[in-house]
């Protein structure tokens, strides 16, 4: 049972930024399954581009040119929309890890 709940946590904390970005940028679709197929579909194609054992530069590249192709596909907007929810994705995961971060560094404190 804890596993279970383990892997609904991840699936909706990776999920929910991308569905909150795809919101910011106005694009087509933005519910909670549209964001998981994008995030799902983003993992992929990051784990094929890694097993190819690319240069950092060139994995860098083609996971962010990739990776913002899918979520314009996936989201219906264009491809510089898919690029900025890339960049979204980014800066409210990070501002997640933050807050989430200080919330359990605060109970430990008062452990």
């Amino acid at each position: 049972m804890p596993y279970i709940i383990f892997l609904a946590l991840v699936i909706v904390i990776a999920t929910l930024p991308v569905m909150f970005a795809a919101r910011m940028v106005n694009a087509g679709r933005t519910g909670f399954g549209t964001a998981l197929l994008a995030v799902f579909l983003q993992t992929i194609f990051s784990g094929l581009i890694h097993m190819a054992a690319l240069s950092p530069p060139l994995f860098i590249l083609l996971a962010v040119i990739g990776g913002s192709a899918i979520y314009a596909a996936v989201l219906k907007t264009t491809f510089w929309k898919g690029f900025a929810v890339a960049v979204l994705v980014v800066v409210i995961s990070l501002l997640l890890a933050v807050i989430f971060g200080t919330f359990i560094g605060g109970l430990a404190v008062l452990a």
